[in-house]
């Protein structure tokens, strides 16, 4: 049990720098923004097009922000990898 606490001690520690190492700033952002621009912008058309409800929005707007997100995975797959491997 003390060994389990102390792991997860030093785990909490490591994360804590890991965390603080890196400032953030609006660049950091950056890319989030301009998903959600792109999300809104292009449901906004296509919900012209297919009629404004409440369904459609929904599916419009998960189906493009999937499709934006996995698009932004992919410019920089090995830094999203990299990423990934540090939450596991």
């Amino acid at each position: 049990m003390e060994q389990s606490h102390h792991q997860h001690e030093h785990a909490t520690k490591n994360n804590e720098v890991a965390l603080d190492r890196r400032s953030h700033s609006i660049k950091d952002y950056l890319p989030l923004v301009t998903i959600v621009v792109f999300v809104v912008t292009s449901s906004s058309i296509h919900i012209q097009l297919i009629g404004s409800t409440l369904a459609n929005w929904m599916a419009v707007l998960m189906g493009y922000f999937f499709i934006y997100f996995s698009l932004f995975k992919l410019i920089d797959l090995p830094g999203f990898l990299q990423d990934i491997k540090n939450m596991i």
